[in-house]
């Protein structure tokens, strides 16, 4: 007779216990969920990522929003990169001219022209490449959290569901316990 009451009260603490198992993982994967979502190094990523698909699409002049394709070619040009590269060319040119002695020439104005057409293309393409990289890190910081979160959600229903099958596995056994008391 103790025994089957024994029985049926140990299974019942013990499907409690997994309950409060399987709340006890549900914290945790909401805890490491929120971390990620809440970093503030992610959130950076993703501003950033932002930032630079906007500012690749004015470029472009997608959108129709012709002040923002102006804002981001200032941008560009107004980069440290290019300009550093325009101001060292251009200083290396006239340097070389005026050594010759021809540095008014138009020979030196479509050098300098020739050069700055260059530069723009060349550093455009690389330019973008950069604003392309920003974009996909970006991306990838909110594939990131997006998928840290399908992971949770279903790690939660996985320790719901089986915090739910051990309490019904425990109250089965300590009815069937019980019942063998009277049985």
């Amino acid at each position: 007779m103790f025994g089957g009451l024994i029985g049926g009260a140990l299974s019942l603490g013990s499907s409690l216990l997994g309950k409060k198992s399987a709340k006890s993982q549900e914290a945790g994967m909401r805890l490491g969920f929120d971390y990620l979502k809440d970093n503030d190094l992610v959130k950076q990523t993703q501003e950033q990522g932002q930032d630079a698909t906007g500012l690749r699409g004015a470029l472009l002049g997608l959108g129709g929003d012709t002040q923002a394709a102006e804002d981001a070619f200032s941008t560009f040009r107004d980069s440290t990169g290019y300009q550093f590269q325009m101001d060292q060319g251009m200083a290396a040119i006239e340097g070389s001219r005026a050594a010759k002695g021809i540095l008014n020439s138009g020979a030196t104005a479509k050098e300098l022209t020739k050069f700055g057409q260059g530069l723009g293309a060349s550093y455009f393409k690389d330019f973008m490449g950069m604003l392309g990289q920003e974009a996909d890190a970006g991306m990838s910081a909110v594939q990131s959290v997006g998928s840290a979160g399908s992971q949770a959600g279903a790690g939660v229903a996985n320790a719901r569901a089986q915090g739910d099958q051990d309490m019904m596995s425990g109250l089965t056994s300590a009815i069937t316990s019980i019942g063998s008391i009277w049985g």
